[in-house]
């Protein structure tokens, strides 16, 4: 529909210019074309804002009026507006000025020619007026064209006292004839030749009594000459009389008709260049725009990705600049993910030597105290330097698109009860409860592993910050529609410390720390214990240790390495899903994690 809007408005714009064409070619004294032409222009500009509108949202005006593409057509079309308008005014100016002089030279001629018939024996002209045929047009004067008149030229025969010895030939009216004869004799330029000889005109307007009784006028250019004839026995010369010729005054309505052409012309060609220009400006800006899509979809997973514009203009340096810049990148990214996976892999086997050294000499039964607390501290430092290489080593494969995600049914609430029974004791040992809100049947497709992993790491963490701050931890699953998708949710809420609000964006990231002083030192946990039975829709609440139950042992708790929730983020990610995070400073923190289900 809007293709269709859209041809109809740009048809619209042509026969608009074919109308303004044919009114200056053939003269036609209508500008009914104009409103035509504006009227589809408008809509051509309607229809693209509103595809604008629909494909980048309510911005896009704003974005549109500061792009460069703008920026440029407004530059190209003040430039070429300033451009139109100097050679305006000086077509103008200059046809003016030609216009005038060819009339000035035929009005002397016809003035001399007029001259040469004077009699000195009747003291008259004896001169045959001129004809012509002249063009239908409305007078600027008058009612109406001056087309019945035999002759249009006007010439007058006065005495040296200012008498009218000869009338014209057309009939003046008494107010125009006075006013005629009474600016020539007040007007004493008239009277005397110019530079080249050669005398001054001046334009006045004429009325006429029409030959069917109506009333004309018209503009005339006037001038006069003195005719002299030597005096009797003297070589003084006497004027014996004063002629004054006039002729219709066509230059300003050529003129006027050459200003309207300007007039409609530089609107018109103004529009054209300005959709013009800013096709063009939209082709040169183009590659520009590819830059910045292809910008858009890099990111620190994925480096592959080229502009390769085989272009050899500034923009081409440019894109070639970009690629040469990622190849760089690329490498750089994978020699420091190959060296984290090798580096990871390789730690493994001493960590692991390393725990059972550590166990075999903690069962020899005649360690001092102070060597089984050495051991012990070793075993803790060494199983957080395990952690820490797990995490290290998943990330690196799933930077390198190797960490083999399956996809098969799992029940979400079987996941959420495995958690709360894993970390049962360390919600224990933290004196908080862990509690669980009853549980829908939700299957997901997605790796139980890792399904697990990611909600193992968000629920420890609300257990180690919520330690001596908070008393409880809560889990709640629940599924939703929007925008027809189907979502399961999972929610971790916690009554800890809270989160400012400036940490929010970088908490997901790599070794984030939010503050050293949130994470407390927690005690060693006991060997994993069942949290006993629960069923599927039950309420699990894992009730603090007594105050006067004695803790076994007095070792801290290993604390995170800032991964946990860089990894939770991935594995959502590799899902189909999305984790969320919203906290305030003394009212608890809200995890929210959102994986999407089958219709």
């Amino acid at each position: 529909m809007r293709r269709w809007i859209l041809r109809l408005a740009l048809a619209l714009v042509l026969l608009a210019c074919a109308a303004a064409f044919v009114t200056l070619i053939f003269q036609v004294n209508s500008y009914t074309h104009i409103p035509l032409f504006f009227g589809a222009v408008a809509l051509v500009v309607a229809g693209l804002l509103i595809r604008g509108i629909r494909r980048d949202g309510w911005r896009y005006p704003l974005r549109l009026l500061l792009s460069v593409r703008m920026r440029l057509t407004l530059w190209y079309i003040a430039v070429l507006a300033a451009v139109i308008i100097a050679l305006a005014f000086g077509i103008y100016y200059t046809q003016q000025k030609y216009l005038y002089d060819d009339l000035n030279k035929q009005l002397d001629t016809r003035l001399q020619q007029i001259a040469a018939t004077y009699d000195d024996q009747t003291g008259l002209l004896d001169y045959t007026p001129q004809y012509g045929v002249i063009p239908a047009r409305k007078s600027p004067l008058g009612k109406t064209a001056l087309d019945s008149l035999p002759s249009r030229e006007v010439v007058l025969l006065l005495a040296p006292d200012g008498s009218l010895k000869q009338e014209p030939a057309q009939s003046l009216t008494s107010a125009s004839l006075d006013q005629l004869v009474r600016t020539v004799l007040q007007t004493n330029a008239l009277r005397t030749p110019a530079a080249g000889g050669t005398y001054p005109s001046i334009q006045m307007g004429l009325k006429f009594n029409l030959p069917d009784g109506g009333l004309g006028g018209d503009l005339y250019s006037v001038t006069s000459m003195p005719i002299m004839r030597q005096q009797p026995g003297t070589q003084q010369q006497q004027e014996v009389a004063l002629l004054v010729v006039g002729t219709p005054n066509e230059v300003q309505a050529q003129l006027d008709n050459l200003a309207s052409v300007l007039l409609t012309l530089a609107p018109l060609v103004l529009l054209i260049a300005s959709f013009g220009g800013f096709w063009l400006a939209g082709l040169a800006m183009r590659p520009v725009q590819t830059i910045t899509r292809t910008a858009q979809q890099i990111g620190a997973h994925d480096l592959s990705q080229r502009l390769k514009l085989r272009r050899r203009d500034e923009l081409g340096e440019l894109a070639a600049t970009f690629d040469h810049m990622l190849d760089r990148l690329e490498a750089a990214f994978t020699r420091q993910r190959q060296f984290t996976a090798d580096a990871s892999h390789e730690l493994r086997t001493p960590l692991t030597i390393v725990n059972l050294e550590t166990n075999r000499l903690l069962a020899h039964p005649n360690l001092t105290p102070e060597e089984r607390q050495s051991l012990l501290a070793i075993q803790q430092e060494n199983g957080a330097m395990a952690r820490l290489v797990d995490d290290l080593l998943l990330m690196a494969r799933a930077d390198a698109g190797q960490s083999n995600v399956r996809h098969e049914p799992v029940e979400l609430g079987e996941v959420v009860l495995e958690v709360v029974e894993r970390l049962a004791p360390l919600a224990r040992q933290n004196h908080l409860q862990l509690t669980m809100a009853p549980l829908p049947d939700i299957v997901v497709q997605g790796d139980h592993l890792y399904l697990a992993r990611m909600l193992t790491n968000i629920v420890e963490n609300a257990l180690k910050y919520s330690a001596n701050v908070g008393a409880c931890v809560h889990i709640a699953l629940d599924r939703y529609e929007q925008d027809g998708q189907h979502w399961a949710a999972l929610l971790i809420e916690d009554d800890g410390p809270g989160i400012a609000a400036e940490h929010l964006p970088h908490l997901c990231e790599r070794f984030y720390r939010v503050d050293p002083s949130r994470t407390h030192s927690q005690h060693t946990p006991p060997a994993l214990v069942t949290a006993g039975s629960v069923e599927n829709g039950s309420t699990l609440s894992v009730l603090p240790t007594a105050p006067d139950e004695p803790d076994d042992r007095d070792d801290e708790w290993p604390t995170g390495s800032g991964l946990g929730l860089a990894i939770a983020q991935w594995i959502a990610g590799a899902h189909g899903g999305s984790l969320s995070i919203r906290s305030q400073v003394g009212a608890g923190t809200i995890c929210e994690i959102r994986l999407p289900l089958d219709q």
